[in-house]
C-alpha cells in the first residue's frame, strides 16, 4: 500500500499541469492530494502517534515555520497575494507529512525504485516530447513559450534537468546497493545523462557534476568511472544544439537546420536574459532591497513573483533564484531562522551512511541555490519524498563515511 500511495501522490501532483481548451485543471491535484493525504493518515494512527514522539523536533520546527507563514501573509502589503499562496502551500506540508509516515520505519528498497521507476517515465516521456515536439497531447501540459522541447511534464526545462541529474545519481546509488540491475543502469544513466545536457539547463549541469564528486567521495564509483561520466555529459552537451549555444561558445558553428530548432530570442529582465547570471543578481539585489523595508514579517508568501520579480521581468512567475533569500524575503528573519531549525532538525536524523540519501537531499538542497522550484509541483512533491526519506533514514551519525579522507 505504501509504493501505492507514493504513486497516487506523485500522479496527483503533476496534474496541476493539464488544461483542455486552455481551460486549468490544476485545482483537481489540490483536493487529490489533500483527500489522499487525509485517508494515508487516518489510515496509519499508530504509526503518526510513534512519528510524533521520535521526530517530535522536526515536526514542531514545521508546525511553527507555517504558522508564521501565515502571520507574515497577514501583515504583508500585498496580504490577498500572500494568502492566496499560503492556501495554495499549505499543500507542501501535508504531503511531507505523509512521506513522512510512509517512509517511517519502512526503509526498503521498494520505494527508492519508484521514485527511480517515476524519473525513468518522465524521462521517456522528454524523449518522446523531443521527437513529437508538436504533439496534441503535449500542448495540453505545455507552457506555450516552453522550450526547449522535452519537459512538458514538468513547469520548465530547469527543473526537469535538475530531476535527470538526480535521477543519474540515485542509479548509480541503487546499483550500489544492488537494486537495480546492471542493464537498468545502462539504460537509465544514457537517458538521464542525454536529457541532463538537452534541457540546456547550466544549474542541471553543476548539479551533475556535484553528484559525480560526492559518488566519488563516497566510494560509490572510481576516479576513473567519474571522468567517464563527466565525459559523457560533456560530449552531449557539445553534440546538441540547443545545450551547445547555452554555452556561448563559437568553436563550431550551428548549420542553418540546428539553428531552427535552438532557443529563440530570449526575453529580457532588465538587459539580461531571465536565465544569466547577470539576471540573478538583479534578482537578488531587488530581493535585498525589499528584505530592508520588511525585516521582520517580510513582504508575505508568494509575492516577490507576482509583485516585484515582474518590474525586471516584465511577467510574473520569477522567483528570488536562491531557496534561503527567498524565504528571508518574504517571510522575514523570523521566517528564516524558523527554517533554518527546520534544516537543522532534520540534519539529526539523517543517516550519513545510506549513499542515496545524502546524495539526492543534497542535490535537492544544491538545486535550490540559484533557482527555487516551489511552484513547481512534480519537482516539490518528489523532492519532499528525498526530505521526508532522509528525515527517517537513522538518528544516528557514522564517522565512517569520509574517513578515508584522514587516511
Amino acid at each position: 500500500m505504501n509504493g501505492l500511495f507514493f504513486v497516487l501522490i506523485i500522479v496527483f501532483s503533476l496534474l496541476a499541469r493539464i488544461k483542455v481548451s486552455h481551460i486549468p485543471l490544476g485545482g483537481i491535484h489540490y483536493l487529490g492530494l489533500s483527500f489522499l493525504g487525509l485517508l494515508i493518515i487516518l489510515l496509519h494512527p499508530l504509526r503518526v502517534k510513534n512519528l510524533w514522539f521520535k521526530r517530535r523536533s522536526l515536526l514542531i520546527s514545521l508546525v511553527i515555520f507555517y504558522l508564521w507563514m501565515w502571520v507574515s501573509a497577514w501583515f504583508s502589503d500585498f496580504s490577498t497575494t500572500a494568502l492566496k499562496y499560503g492556501f495554495k502551500y499549505s499543500v507542501y506540508p501535508l504531503i511531507f507529512l505523509v512521506f513522512l509516515v510512509i517512509t517511517f520505519e519502512n526503509q526498503d528498497a521498494l520505494l527508492n525504485r519508484l521514485a527511480f521507476g517515476i524519473l525513468i517515465i518522465i524521462a521517456m516521456i522528454g524523449i518522446l516530447e523531443s521527437i513529437f515536439p508538436h504533439s496534441e497531447v503535449l500542448n495540453l501540459i505545455r507552457y506555450p513559450d516552453s522550450y526547449p522541447r522535452i519537459s512538458s511534464i514538468m513547469q520548465g526545462p530547469n527543473q526537469f534537468g535538475v530531476l535527470m541529474s538526480i535521477g543519474a545519481m540515485l542509479a548509480l546509488s541503487l546499483y550500489k546497493n544492488r537494486s537495480i540491475t546492471k542493464l537498468e543502469l545502462c539504460i537509465s544513466l544514457s537517458l538521464f545523462i542525454l536529457l541532463t545536457a538537452q534541457s540546456a539547463s547550466r544549474n542541471a549541469w553543476f548539479v551533475f557534476t556535484i553528484g559525480i564528486l560526492l559518488l566519488w567521495l563516497m566510494r560509490i564509483i572510481h576516479f576513473r568511472g567519474s571522468l567517464v561520466l563527466a565525459s559523457c555529459l560533456a560530449i552531449c552537451i557539445l553534440s546538441l544544439p540547443v545545450s551547445y549555444q547555452r554555452l556561448n561558445l563559437k568553436l563550431f558553428p550551428v548549420s542553418p537546420i540546428n539553428q531552427e530548432i535552438v532557443s529563440p530570442q530570449p526575453k529580457k529582465v532588465g538587459t539580461q536574459a531571465p536565465s544569466s547570471y547577470k539576471a540573478r543578481l538583479v534578482l537578488w539585489q531587488a530581493a535585498i532591497d525589499e528584505f530592508s523595508k520588511k525585516p521582520i514579517t517580510g513582504i508575505g508568501i508568494g509575492t516577490f513573483a507576482e509583485h516585484v520579480g515582474i518590474r525586471f521581468t516584465g511577467r510574473t512567475g520569477f522567483h528570488v533564484h536562491n531557496i534561503f533569500l527567498q524565504v528571508l524575503v518574504e517571510l522575514g528573519i523570523p521566517g528564516c531562522l524558523l527554517f533554518m531549525l527546520f534544516l537543522g532538525s532534520l540534519m539529526k536524523h539523517i543517516n550519513l551512511d545510506d549513499a542515496s540519501i545524502v546524495i539526492t537531499i543534497s542535490l535537492v538542497l544544491l538545486s535550490q541555490m540559484v533557482d527555487c522550484f516551489i511552484n513547481d509541483y512534480g519537482f516539490t512533491a518528489i523532492a519532499l519524498y528525498f526530505v521526508a526519506a532522509a528525515a527517517n533514514s537513522s538518528g544516528k551519525r557514522h564517522q565512517r563515511l569520509f574517513s578515508w579522507l584522514q587516511e
